[in-house]
This record gives structure tokens, C-alpha cells and sequence, in this order.
């Protein structure tokens, strides 16, 4: 089947700003888009607001105080940050104004800093050694025990390995389940006998004794609805459409071909501008509110 591409425009609810200003009191549909074309704004409607307290989709106002923040050409920024230097620190001075500030061990504020990183990293070290000496999680020991009593719950009941006498008898303890299985392993070689399970199964449908014309895994007949389908050159030819099989029901305002051809009535839309190769849907204009 041929496919055409017909280009489609949509058009959204658009007009000017005083065309706007004048029905800035309609409600627009929930969803609808209202577009001013003087001030390039779009308002999205929900269903219950009027036009004019809509908000405009992607206005946003962004202001800086000067003392902190800054907002110059759609950067935002704290102010200095640029120019101070690395390692430097933000210092709020008593008129709210901000100021960098590189810590310096001559300085209360350096020495202040310096002893708090070094009594941190004390404390973490400190924190860091009583966990490993200790005997919950993270410790050498418990480390140790789990990885003991892991293997142990395999070989002991009370789940500790106690000693190296107690693995030994295990191994002694299971060792006629190995000769069991020894067993039965020759036990089936004896079912299966010298010669592979897949030859065996090769010969037996080998010999099998079918109808004069039989095939095997062939579908000899093909039906569609109860209806059987002619076999010509082993190929069936499935109808997709069509009554007389009843593959595809007809209906009044489409039609299905005998080679499953789709057949469609006359389509009709209200505010469609169609032309040879484009199809205009029109959302009308400030003033062409449905009720």
C-alpha cells in the first residue's frame, strides 16, 4: 500500500496584544495555548483561569541585593567569587556585605581553622583505630569470625569450626554418599548402554514406519475460519481481508478489499484548511471562544 505524507500545521489560540487586552476576561480550555504575537508571550489555560492571571510560561524574575549575590546578563554569582583566590573564605561583614578571606596561620580565624582540621582528622583517626581494635562491624575480629563461621555452618552443627578434627570426620562422615553416587552413575551408563542418547533417539525415529505421503513437522492442511485454503507449490496464500472468511468485518465507513486493501468514507473537521500537501488545524483567535 502506497503511503502518503501529508505536512500538518497547528496553529495555536494567537492574536494582539489589544485583541488580548480587550478578552483578557475569557477562561481558556484546560490545556489550551494562548499566544500574544506583539509581546512574543504564551499562556497555558487550566481550565478555570481568566486570560489576563495566567501566568507567562517561562517569565522569571531573578534581582541581586548587590552585598551578596549578583545578576549581571543571566549570570547568577556571589559576589567576588571570580576574583578571590583559591583556598579563600566567605566572610559576612555587619552591613550584610560578603568578602573572601584566605585563612592565614598568623590570624585568629587561621589558627581557629587549622586546629579544627587537625582535631577532626585526630577524631577520625581516634574513631577509625577503636573500630578496628573493637568487635562489631568493621573490626579485625568480627571480620575474622564471620569469615570462619562462614565456611563452618557448612561442616558443623553448632556453626564454629572447634577442630581441625571435627573437618576430617565430616569428610570421613559423607564419603559413602560419594560411593552412592559413584553408584549411580554407573547405573545409568548401564540404562544408556555404548552409544549416545542423541544417536539412540536419531535411529528410533529413523525406523519408525509412516503413511506413504507423510512428512514430518510439515503442515499438510491450512484452514481459516473452517474454511480450508488451497496448497499450491507448498505455499498457502492468507487472505488479511474479506467477508467470505470472515477474517475482517466489514462496516459502513470502512472497507476491506478481497487483497486487504483499506477503503475510507468522506472525514469531516471543523477549522481543517486543506491544501495539496498541507492540512492546517486553526485554533482560532482571541475572540473565537467556544462556549
Amino acid at each position: 500500500m502506497a503511503t502518503k505524507t501529508i505536512r500538518t500545521i497547528f496553529q495555536f489560540r494567537r492574536d494582539t496584544a489589544v485583541n488580548w487586552e480587550a478578552n483578557k476576561t475569557v477562561v481558556p480550555y484546560a490545556g489550551e495555548p494562548c499566544y500574544d504575537l506583539d509581546n512574543k508571550t504564551l499562556r497555558i489555560g487550566d481550565g478555570t483561569t481568566t486570560y489576563e492571571n495566567l501566568p507567562v510560561i517561562g517569565e522569571v524574575e531573578i534581582a541581586g541585593d548587590g552585598k551578596s549575590i549578583s545578576y549581571v546578563n543571566g549570570v547568577i554569582e556571589i559576589v567576588g567569587f571570580e576574583g578571590a583566590a583559591a583556598g579563600a573564605q566567605l566572610t559576612k561583614g555587619s552591613d550584610g556585605s560578603v568578602s573572601w578571606v584566605v585563612p592565614s596561620t598568623d590570624t585568629v580565624d587561621g589558627l581557629q581553622t587549622t586546629v579544627g582540621n587537625l582535631g577532626n582528622r585526630v577524631t577520625a583517626n581516634e574513631n577509625a583505630i577503636a573500630t578496628l581494635n573493637g568487635d562489631g562491624e568493621g573490626s579485625v575480629t568480627k571480620t575474622v569470625d564471620d569469615a570462619i563461621n562462614a565456611f563452618a555452618e557448612e561442616i558443623s552443627a553448632d556453626g564454629t569450626v572447634n577442630t581441625f578434627k571435627e573437618l576430617v570426620d565430616y569428610v570421613a562422615d559423607h564419603a559413602p554418599e560419594a560411593a552412592d553416587m559413584a553408584a549411580d552413575i554407573a547405573t545409568l551408563q548401564g540404562l544408556v548402554g555404548d552409544k549416545s542418547v542423541a544417536t539412540q533417539i536419531t535411529e528410533a525415529t529413523d525406523a519408525l514406519d509412516f503413511e506413504d505421503g507423510a512428512q514430518v513437522n510439515v503442515i499438510e492442511s491450512v484452514q481459516v475460519n473452517g474454511t480450508a485454503l488451497t496448497v499450491t507449490d507448498k505455499a498457502v496464500n492468507i487472505p488479511v481481508g474479506g467477508d467470505s472468511l470472515g477474517v475482517v468485518k466489514q462496516s459502513t465507513e470502512i472497507t476491506v478489499a478481497a487483497d486487504g486493501t483499506l477503503g475510507v468514507g468522506e472525514i469531516s473537521f471543523d477549522k481543517i484548511a486543506a491544501g495539496e500537501d498541507i492540512v492546517t488545524f486553526d485554533g482560532g483567535d482571541a475572540s473565537d471562544y467556544i462556549q
